[in-house]
């Protein structure tokens, strides 16, 4: 619910078919799970009472270019840089690779 969001909530822009792999990817990326799955989009919490929701939902406009907002993951090893979600959306990596699979799992703020 929109409403128990608390003070943020990130969104990112998701195609309709691409919603499933796009939650897929971040729960298994970030340890975080859905507390919502609607015909508008997918919210995922780190924990169902977290006051901070990573929203993936319907793009207003086709993706041209960069996202103005990108996220920011920190990993302890390997090395930093640019990636790619399975949606296109760039996020930077900080002190770490991320590398495929449930061992790799970016923070976020909870």
């Amino acid at each position: 619910m929109i409403a128990d969001s608390g003070l943020v909530a990130i969104c990112l822009d998701v195609a309709e078919r691409d919603r499933h792999a796009q939650s897929a990817f971040w729960q298994s990326q970030a340890d975080w799970h859905t507390v919502e799955d609607h015909d508008w989009g997918v919210r995922l919490r780190k924990e169902p009472t977290s006051t901070v929701s990573l929203v993936m939902g319907p793009p207003a406009t086709p993706k041209a270019g960069r996202n103005r907002l990108r996220l920011e993951v920190s990993r302890g090893d390997g090395d930093p840089g640019e990636f790619h979600d399975p949606g296109g959306n760039e996020f930077h990596v900080r002190g770490g690779a991320l590398v495929p699979g449930p061992a790799a799992r970016p923070s976020l703020p909870s």
